[in-house]
């Protein structure tokens, strides 16, 4: 009987270490029961915030290709203008250059213009002079053929 109670006594004991370990076990089955849903609940969690970074993300990549295309545009652009600031500048340049010479072309047409002017005026008061020259002329004729007419119409008288 003993030997009964000492292995009741045994069995007690490992009954009470089994149910010692299955308490254990259940209470670290429920502690990893709870972890195990928080880190399913912080999974979902992650794959949300998972998804919006990532449509975050296609939304920046499609902005910076926006932002790449308007750039390109831009800097076409600005190419364009550089070059047609150029081209205007070179232009100007050449404009100056035939504006000079049409300035020094013009200088020496006024001075050829004012020459002729000069001319003009010498000649017309020459032309002025021989005129009132002529006139003398023609008066000096006309007076001459007035005596003469006389002469004759006297010496017509005489004669006859």
């Amino acid at each position: 009987m003993q030997d009964c109670n000492k292995e009741n006594t045994e069995l007690k004991l490992k009954n009470d270490g089994l149910v010692q370990e299955r308490d254990g076990l259940a209470a670290e089955k429920r502690h990893l029961t709870l972890e195990l849903n928080e880190t399913k609940d912080l999974l979902g969690i992650y794959e949300q915030k998972n998804k919006e970074l990532m449509e975050d993300f296609n939304n920046v990549k499609s902005e910076l290709q926006e932002n790449k295309r308007e750039m390109i545009g831009f800097g076409e652009i600005n190419r364009e203008r550089e070059e047609k600031i150029a081209q205007l500048k070179r232009d100007v340049n050449i404009y100056k250059v035939k504006a000079d010479e049409y300035e020094i072309q013009l200088g020496t047409l006024q001075i050829k213009y004012d020459k002729q002017e000069e001319l003009l005026a010498d000649k017309t008061e020459e032309l002025t002079n021989v005129q009132d020259n002529l006139h003398k002329m023609n008066k000096a004729r006309h007076d001459l053929d007035n005596k003469l007419s006389e002469e004759v119409e006297r010496n017509k008288h005489l004669l006859e």
